[in-house]
């Protein structure tokens, strides 16, 4: 202790070891706990108040930190916000768009297969087109050769009037030459009648004998059928005029010696022919086929 002031060290408790053995009690045991200088506890107060202050700072520093990430996420969970409503609404449109999209696939396919019957149309008129052209032609060609038959006529008429006018104007003959002309036309008259009275007989002479020649050719005629069609009810022959086949001509069916009905001749080739199956005369049970035989007999005329 100098000039009355006591220094730290003079102020602290000395321990010894004997001087602690002797005065601890001997049981329980205990530890008297180490006092702290005063200098340390300083130096630590004041390291604690800068480490408070810096973990203050820090703390600042990192609640700066979060407002500003808690901003940013706002802005963020902001944009994604506005991101997904502008994918929503791109989604509606790009359906939209697809609806369109497919409308208007259906509307050209409409359009397609509608101009596609437009052109088929407008094909069948160019051909109506083209026809009715030809036919105009034609009209007009005939109606050129009529006009031109009508030009002809008149001049005829013209030379007719014009021949009449001049036997007219000629003398009357006289009574002895008109009698005898009057006698001559009645014999020519006669005549005219005498020779078509002959020409008839010789038609019917002719008739006769062209049916007894048809009649002879007919006794050996005899085909076979080359087709039948049992929905129109007619059949094709491998016979025509060449054989002295004639049309209305009835001929018998035959399948070996058995008679099948009968056919009328319809129309004649140079070749074939073509005849009406009778039903009245098929044998019931039986149908006409394609190779039977046809054959003339006398009671078909």
């Amino acid at each position: 202790m100098e000039n009355g002031v006591t220094s730290p060290h003079e102020s602290e408790e000395i321990f010894d070891v004997g001087d602690f053995l002797l005065d601890a009690p001997a049981a329980p045991h205990y530890k008297r706990p180490i006092p702290v200088p005063p200098r340390m506890a300083k130096i630590t107060l004041i390291i604690s108040i800068v480490f408070g202050f810096a973990t203050a700072g820090v703390g600042l520093l990192n609640l700066e930190k979060l407002v500003v990430l808690k901003n940013l996420l706002s802005e963020t969970e902001s944009k994604l916000a506005t991101t997904n409503s502008s994918l929503a609404d791109s989604t509606k449109n790009a359906e939209g768009l697809e609806k369109q999209v497919a409308e208007l696939s259906e509307k050209s396919a409409t359009l397609t297969s509608d101009g596609e019957k437009m052109k088929s149309e407008i094909a069948v008129e160019k051909t109506k087109v083209s026809d009715l052209s030809e036919q105009v032609s034609m009209k007009e060609a005939e109606l050129s050769s009529q006009k031109g038959r009508l030009e002809s006529q008149a001049k005829d008429l013209v030379d007719l009037k014009e021949r009449l006018a001049a036997i007219e104007s000629t003398p009357s003959l006289p009574p002895e030459d008109v009698e005898k002309i009057g006698k001559l036309e009645e014999k020519n008259t006669m005549l005219l009648d005498q020779i078509a009275s002959l020409e008839g007989r010789i038609n019917v002479l002719q008739q006769r004998e062209t049916e007894k020649t048809i009649k002879s050719s007919l006794k050996t005629l005899s085909g076979r059928i080359l087709a039948v069609n049992q929905s129109w009810n007619f059949v094709v022959l491998d016979i025509g005029d060449k054989k002295g086949v004639l049309a209305n001509t009835e001929l018998l069916v035959k399948r070996g010696p058995t008679a099948i009905g009968r056919v009328r001749i319809t129309s004649v080739e140079p070749a074939s022919s073509i005849a009406d199956i009778i039903p009245a005369s098929l044998v019931p049970g039986l149908i006409i086929r394609p190779g039977d035989e046809v054959i003339y007999l006398d009671e078909t005329l």
